[in-house]
C-alpha cells in the first residue's frame, strides 16, 4: 500500500533523522511510534525521498541517501534538501554504522563491536567531527547544537545508572540480537590475513590478537569523542592508526557522511560500531551495530522536550515572488490613476466663472496636486 499524505504541514516537523544505508532507515522506521506518511508538498530542487512520523512528542522527518550514492557530497545534498522542504527542522541526527578505534591498550577508550560512538567536542579541540581527507588542511566543521550536547550528557548519565537501551533493542526483535556466534576480536594494526577472508581471523589462531576481558553485559556502551569522516572506506589498521595520530588520538570512529552534513544542518552524529576499520572487517556485526545506534538515537529523542513549531514560516524565495507580484499590480493601479487624473484635469479647461471656482475648490480638496498650470496654458492658447 502506498503511503498517504501526512495530515501535518511540513513546517510542523522539527527534527530530522538521516541515514546513509537503506537497512539503517528500515531499522529506524521500526522504532517510529507512528507513521504519518509522505510530505504534503516538496519544492523543486529537493530530490530526497521522505517518510514522516512521530517519536515521542516529536514530529520526525526520516530520509536516506539516494541509492548508489555515498560520501560527504551526497550527504550535503540531502541536508540541503531537508532545509528546503522542512523549514521548521531545528536539529538532525545522522544515525548508522561506523568503524571503531579501540585504544584501551594504549590507555584510551575500550570501543568494542556493537558499541555506540557519539560525535561531541573534546580532546584535541575538535568539534565532534573532522574531515581527514583534505590533505594538509582540516575542514572547519560545525559542532553539534548546544541543546543536543546537553541532552547527550544527561542521557549518558541515565544510562550509567540504568542502561535502558535493552528495552529499545527489544522492540527490534531477534534479528538485531547480540551475535553470540561471532567472537569480538581486536588485532594489532599490522596483523594481516594469512589468506582468504576471515570471520574473527582464524580458527583458534590468537596471533596478533589484543586480549580484552569479556564484559558482563552485552548491552551497548556509549562513547563520546571525535568522529573522522571522509570519502574513502578505511579498511586497513595501519592507515587507521596513522590518521588517528594526526588528531592526537582523539578519533573513536571512522565513517563517510558526517563531514558533508554537519555544515548543512545542526546535527549530532551517532554511530554503531560494526568493525574496527581494519582488514578483519566483516558484516557479522552490522545488524547489531545499526540497532545499537538507532536505539541510542531514540532514547535521546525521547528525552528532548518538544519545541513549538514556528507559526509563520515563509520561504524567502516564495516571499520575493509575492513581493514582485504585488509591485506589478501596484504599478498597474498607478498607471490607471495617472491616466484618469489627467483626463479630469483637461476636462476642467472649459469651465468658466463661478462654476469653475466651485469645481476648482472641490478638486483642490480631492487631488494631491494642483491643476492651475494646465488651465493657464489652455487660456493662453484661447
Amino acid at each position: 500500500m502506498p503511503l498517504s499524505l501526512s495530515p501535518h504541514p511540513n513546517k510542523t516537523y522539527t527534527l530530522a533523522y538521516i541515514t546513509a544505508l537503506p537497512l539503517e532507515l528500515t531499522t529506524a522506521l521500526t522504532l517510529l511510534d507512528d507513521i504519518h506518511g509522505i510530505p504534503q508538498s516538496q519544492p523543486p530542487g529537493d530530490n530526497n525521498a521522505y517518510i514522516l512520523g512521530r517519536i515521542g512528542n516529536h514530529n520526525v522527518v526520516m530520509t536516506c541517501l539516494p541509492a548508489g550514492r555515498m560520501g560527504t557530497g551526497a550527504a550535503a545534498a540531502v541536508g540541503e534538501g531537508v532545509r528546503r522542504s522542512f523549514v521548521g527542522v531545528r536539529v538532525a541526527v545522522l544515525v548508522g554504522i561506523g568503524g571503531g578505534v579501540s585504544c584501551f591498550h594504549r590507555g584510551g577508550e575500550d570501543v568494542r563491536l556493537g558499541d555506540v560512538v557519539v560525535g561531541v567536542p573534546g580532546g584535541g579541540g575538535y568539534g565532534g567531527v573532522i574531515q581527514y581527507d583534505l590533505g594538509d588542511g582540516e575542514g572547519q566543521l560545525n559542532a553539534p547544537p548546544e541543546k543536543l550536547l546537553g541532552y547527550v550528557t544527561m542521557v549518558n548519565c541515565l544510562l550509567e545508572r540504568n542502561n535502558c537501551l535493552g528495552e529499545v533493542l527489544g522492540e527490534l526483535g531477534e534479528k538485531y540480537a547480540y551475535p553470540v556466534h561471532v567472537e569480538d576480536r581486536l588485532f594489532c594494526s599490522g596483523y594481516y590475513h594469512r589468506g582468504g577472508g576471515c570471520l574473527a581471523c582464524g580458527d583458534g589462531d590468537r596471533d596478533g590478537e589484543i586480549y580484552r576481558e569479556k564484559r558482563e553485559s552485552t548491552l551497548p556502551v556509549v562513547h563520546v569523542g571525535t568522529i573522522a569522516s571522509g570519502n574513502t572506506v578505511i579498511g586497513d589498521g595501519v592507515t587507521r592508526d596513522r590518521i588517528c595520530s594526526r588528531y592526537k588520538g582523539s578519533v573513536l570512529c571512522f565513517e563517510m557522511e558526517a563531514a558533508g552534513l554537519v555544515n548543512s544542518l545542526p546535527c549530532l552524529v551517532v554511530r554503531g560500531i560494526s568493525d574496527y576499520a581494519d582488514v578483519h572487517k566483516n558484516d557479522e556485526w552490522r545488524l547489531r551495530a545499526i540497532a545499537a545506534a538507532a536505539s541510542y538515537a531514540k532514547a535521546l529523542i525521547l528525552h528532548i522536550p518538544p519545541e513549538e513549531a514556528p507559526q509563520e514560516v515563509v520561504q524567502v524565495t516564495e516571499l520575493v515572488e509575492e513581493i514582485k507580484e504585488i509591485r506589478g499590480e501596484l504599478a498597474q493601479v498607478k498607471a490607471m490613476l495617472e491616466t484618469g487624473l489627467s483626463r479630469i484635469n483637461y476636462s476642467l479647461w472649459d469651465l468658466q466663472g463661478t462654476k469653475y471656482k466651485v469645481w476648482k475648490e472641490f478638486f483642490q480638496w480631492l487631488l494631491p496636486f494642483g491643476f492651475g498650470r494646465q488651465q493657464q496654458e489652455c487660456l493662453k492658447e484661447d
